[in-house]
């Protein structure tokens, strides 16, 4: 498919060159781009129609599914990103930040996932187990808890994008 984009874009016009790359080139990314964002829409209607129906509608797994698609359905995003970015010729220095960029992306959509999940989990399965009591002080409880331990993933998340990309922390 990308070949015949080429033999289509390959004109005189498009063969001149913008930051190194022909503008063809240019064209061919920001196609594999919107590709990529339309998979991430399919997809995430996906999740949101046969998914959903086809798991027990409990509200536990609804939960959970509602919490994790978003960052799912943003690594598509970033995969198409990066795809696109291959075929592109940069410097080694612009290479060098590009991938960094990419390794705090990936992290913080990671750690989002994980945060989501585990965020989930908590309020589909721990929160129906604690209002159970008469009085409404576990559920005051449960949310401080719950804060604690999304804010934890998320602080070791950015410490470990910081750390991935280059930086001492």
């Amino acid at each position: 498919m990308i070949k015949y984009l080429r033999e289509l874009l390959d004109t005189p016009f498009l063969n001149n060159e913008v930051l190194g790359n022909s503008l063809s080139n240019w064209i061919i990314s920001l196609f594999i781009i919107i590709v990529f964002i339309s998979i991430s829409r399919l997809v995430k209607w996906i999740i949101r129609t046969l998914v959903k129906a086809i798991i027990n509608r409990t509200k536990a797994k609804d939960i959970i599914v509602s919490r994790v698609e978003n960052p799912f359905v943003f690594s598509f995003i970033i995969a198409g990103c990066k795809i696109a970015l291959l075929l592109l010729t940069f410097s080694p220095m612009v290479d060098n930040v590009i991938s960094k960029i990419f390794i705090v992306i990936i992290t913080i959509n990671a750690t989002w996932f994980i945060s989501g999940l585990i965020s989930g989990l908590l309020d589909g399965f721990v929160r129906p187990r604690v209002q159970v009591g008469p009085n409404e002080s576990g559920n005051h409880v449960f949310n401080i808890v719950r804060k604690i331990i999304v804010g934890l993933i998320w602080a070791f998340g950015i410490v470990s994008a910081l750390n991935n990309s280059g930086y001492d922390v």
